[in-house]
Parts: C-alpha cells; sequence; structure tokens
C-alpha cells in the first residue's frame, strides 16, 4: 500500500531555513502545503539517489510570469532543509522570458533542474542569441554546486 504523508513547509524569515512538520498518512498521492509570509510554493522537485531531494520554489512576480530568482532548497531523509544560495551573478543573469510559464496544467516554465552527482545540479533554461525569433533561441545549462558555485 502506497502511504502519502501530508508536509507543511513553513519558512523562517529571511529564507533561512524551512521547518517540516509530518503529518498524517492519507492516500497514494502527495500533498504539500506551503504556509509561509514569503510567498513561496513548491514549483518542482528531483531528488539524488540515496541522498536529498531538492525542490524549486516560486512566486508570483510581474507580467503573469514567475519572480526572475532561483529558491532552491534541499531537503535531507532526516527531514534536514538547507538554502542553496543563488545570488551568484552567474545565476542572476538567467533571461527573465525563461520565468514565464509556457503550460499552466501542470505549472512548468522554461527552467530545468537535472540532479547530478552528489553535491551538484544541472539547471537548464533558454538564451536569446539575437532577435526574438524561436531561431535565435539556445538552450544552455550551468552547474551548481549545494554552496551556490557555478563549476565553469
Amino acid at each position: 500500500m502506497k502511504i502519502i504523508v501530508l508536509v507543511i513547509l513553513l519558512c523562517a524569515l529571511p529564507f533561512n531555513g524551512i521547518l517540516i512538520k509530518v503529518t498524517s498518512a492519507i492516500n497514494s498521492n502527495t500533498s504539500w502545503i506551503i504556509e509561509q509570509s514569503s510567498g513561496l510554493h513548491v514549483f518542482n522537485a528531483a531528488s539524488y539517489p540515496n541522498g536529498p531531494i531538492i525542490l524549486r520554489l516560486m512566486r508570483i512576480g510581474a507580467n503573469n510570469c514567475y519572480e526572475p530568482y532561483l529558491h532552491l532548497r534541499l531537503i535531507y531523509p532526516n527531514i534536514l532543509v538547507i538554502n542553496i544560495s543563488t545570488n551568484n551573478p552567474n545565476i542572476t543573469t538567467i533571461p527573465t522570458f525563461n520565468f514565464c510559464p509556457i503550460s499552466t496544467n501542470p505549472p512548468r516554465d522554461l527552467i530545468r533542474m537535472f540532479p547530478l552527482s552528489y553535491n551538484h545540479t544541472m539547471i537548464a533554461f533558454l538564451r536569446n542569441n539575437t532577435g526574438n525569433s524561436p531561431e535565435t533561441h539556445e538552450e544552455v545549462g550551468m552547474f551548481i554546486d549545494w554552496n551556490g558555485n557555478v563549476i565553469e
């Protein structure tokens, strides 16, 4: 029998941690309820083999897009939650059009997250080379470690 756990995430201000409270088992679907004054919600998640889950959190921004910032968290099997600092200038230069929804069911944008080896994640997005036609966009990626450092 599959069991799900309803998880309530509470973020302590200012982004220095999330308290996770495990509540009751319900059925075979996973439910995440985010209750925090910061307005962040779980956008997507990926897991590392025998390791933590990486979450990408988001909040609604301007012009029906999401806030152009990567809010990443690691959740370890012992429920420890760590913020991955993404203040690195190389990470904050992701073009803002990548943060606009391309689908609403399920919600998706142009940013993809791939857990790699332990301590590394690849973030893929589109870069506009010249002009605004689709032919001028190329998919690029950056490798980051769990400290928010871009691996060159």
